[in-house]
C-alpha cells in the first residue's frame, strides 16, 4: 500500500540550517528525513529509511507527524 508523499514546503537551505542547529537527539533525524527528501537525495520513504538507518516504517510514521 502506498501513502501518498506529504508536501515539503521549507527550502533546502531553511532545513539545512535547522539540521545544523537542532537542539536534540529527537529533532535531528526528522529534519535529516526531511533534508533528504527536499534535497532530491531520496524519492521515498524507503530511500529515507535506508540512507537513514531506520525501519521503512518509522520513516513513514516520521513523515505522518
Amino acid at each position: 500500500m502506498h501513502h501518498a508523499m506529504p508536501p515539503i514546503d521549507e527550502e533546502v537551505a531553511a532545513l539545512t540550517e535547522r539540521l545544523q542547529h537542532a537542539p536534540d537527539g529527537h529533532q535531528q533525524p526528522r529534519l535529516q528525513r526531511l533534508d533528504r527528501l527536499a534535497s532530491g537525495q531520496a524519492h521515498s520513504r524507503h530511500e529515507v529509511a535506508r540512507l537513514l538507518g531506520v525501519h521503512r516504517h518509522t520513516s513513514r510514521r516520521w513523515l505522518a507527524l
